[in-house]
Order: C-alpha cells, then sequence, then structure tokens
C-alpha cells in the first residue's frame, strides 16, 4: 500500500473520531452534597431531691435516786413548808374571815366625850356576854382580838347641846406578816373582820344606846363565826 492511501485513510479516520467525539451527548456533572443529620449534644443538669430521714430525739424523763448522806436541814424544811403555804394561800372574805377562830378576847375604847354616860368595863362586859350567850368562846388567852372603838362627839350647835353622835367599829385583829413592803418581812397585827354602826341619842339615853349598839354588834360578829365554825 502506498504512502499516501495510508495517510488518506489516517486522515479520514481521525476526522471520523473527531466528528464522534463532537458530537456525543454532553453529560454534565454536579457536585451532590447531602446533608448528614448529627444529634445535637445538651447539656442538661438533674437536680435530684434526696429525702434523709431526721431522727427525732424523744425525751425520756429520768428519774435519778441520790443517795443523801446527810437528812436535810429542819430550817429548810420548815422554809419550803412556809414558802409552799404562801404560795397556796387563798384570800380571805367576808365568807371565810373567822374560819379557824377558835376564840376571842376584847378589847373597849370609849372616848372622853361618853365616858361620863358609859364606861369601859360596862361595854366590855356586855360584848362579851352576847359573844358567849350566842356560842362564840371568850378567853383571856386567845390570840385573836376583837377591837370594838367608839368615837362620839356633841354639836357645837348649843341647839343640841344635849345631842351626842356616836359610831362604833367591830374589828378583828390577829397576828400577821408584811412580806413585799421594802423587800422585808414585818410583823403586825393584820385586821381580818369589820363591821360598824352608827347612832345618836341624847344625854339621857346615850347609856342604854351605847350598850345596845354594842350588843348589835357582837351579834353580827356572833353570826359570821358561827355560819363559818360550826360543827
Amino acid at each position: 500500500m502506498s504512502s499516501r492511501l495510508q495517510l488518506a485513510i489516517w486522515v479520514c479516520a481521525t476526522a471520523l473520531f473527531a466528528g464522534l467525539y463532537i458530537l456525543r451527548p454532553r453529560v454534565e456533572t454536579h457536585e451532590i452534597v447531602r446533608e448528614v443529620p448529627h444529634d445535637v449534644v445538651r447539656e442538661v443538669t438533674v437536680t435530684k431531691e434526696v429525702k434523709v430521714p431526721v431522727e427525732v430525739v424523744k425525751e425520756v424523763p429520768v428519774e435519778k435516786i441520790v443517795q443523801v448522806d446527810k437528812p436535810i436541814p429542819a430550817d429548810y424544811v420548815a422554809a419550803y413548808a412556809f414558802s409552799d403555804a404562801v404560795r397556796r394561800a387563798a384570800s380571805l372574805s367576808s365568807d371565810n374571815c373567822l374560819t379557824g377562830v377558835s376564840s376571842v378576847r376584847v378589847n373597849v375604847t370609849v372616848p372622853q366625850v361618853i365616858s361620863q354616860y358609859v364606861n369601859e368595863d360596862e361595854v366590855r362586859t356586855k360584848v362579851e356576854l352576847t359573844l358567849r350567850q350566842s356560842g362564840v368562846p371568850v378567853r383571856s388567852e386567845s390570840p385573836f382580838w376583837i377591837y370594838y372603838v367608839i368615837d362620839a362627839l356633841k354639836p357645837d350647835d348649843p341647839s343640841y347641846q344635849y345631842l351626842i353622835v356616836y359610831t362604833t367599829t367591830t374589828s378583828l385583829g390577829e397576828d400577821g406578816y408584811l412580806l413585799q413592803r421594802n423587800n422585808g418581812v414585818y410583823h403586825t397585827v393584820v385586821g381580818t373582820y369589820q363591821s360598824g354602826h352608827f347612832g345618836y341619842a341624847g344625854t339621857q339615853k346615850i347609856h342604854d344606846a351605847i350598850l345596845d349598839s354594842a350588843k348589835i354588834e357582837a351579834e353580827r360578829f356572833a353570826n359570821t363565826w358561827l355560819r363559818v365554825n360550826q360543827k
């Protein structure tokens, strides 16, 4: 084969391949990016409440016997008894002020204004006799005193020169103690009963009027005493 023919064949082949290459369908290439899902990690703080049982301590009374080598002094015992009696003391009233009064003795005071008409002995006798007749014991050594005090006056008006106005006071006195004054203890006579009477009379009648008042006051005391001391 001649060289010209070979050249012609090579040229034709080259042209054919070039045409096929140019005329071939074009394929576009795209880069595909695939989204891959991923987990998002979040930090979450969880607070867990833990209940811790609390032990309740119960108070249990404990009695402990203490051995004392020596007995408690009598002064301490007496002081405690006195303190306890004061703490438990009841209040006195008109209903119980004469409770426990075993007997009485009488003291009488008569003022100068009427002393020429009636004397202390007469009044004392009337009071004591009325008390005894009513059932109240009267003894000279009794720790309970009945103080029967009379006050009297004459008016300044000459029109009433024969008139005497008087009052009587009956009270029961007994030994007592003040515990709170100036943080000290004081011994005194304490009045636990009191009543009174008022009257007036002429000079010719004043003697009988005073004795009648003494009887009325003594009976009033006796009635109060019998109400709380009768067996």
